[in-house]
């Protein structure tokens, strides 16, 4: 797993305040979202170096 930056943390805290109960529902969805992206990029980035072959 990636480490989530403490600002964006400390914002997603800020942003669930509301819903106490959300809180750790949203960090796990965020990180996960990151780690989604990633992989994205990964892909993306395999199939260009692909392409250059």
């Amino acid at each position: 797993m990636t480490k989530v930056p403490t600002i964006t943390e400390k914002n997603l805290c800020k942003f669930t305040k509301k819903k106490k109960g959300r809180v750790q529902n949203a960090r796990r969805n965020y990180v996960n979202h990151l780690s989604i992206g990633i992989l994205l990029q990964t892909v993306s980035s395999m199939k260009i170096l692909n392409n250059l072959k």
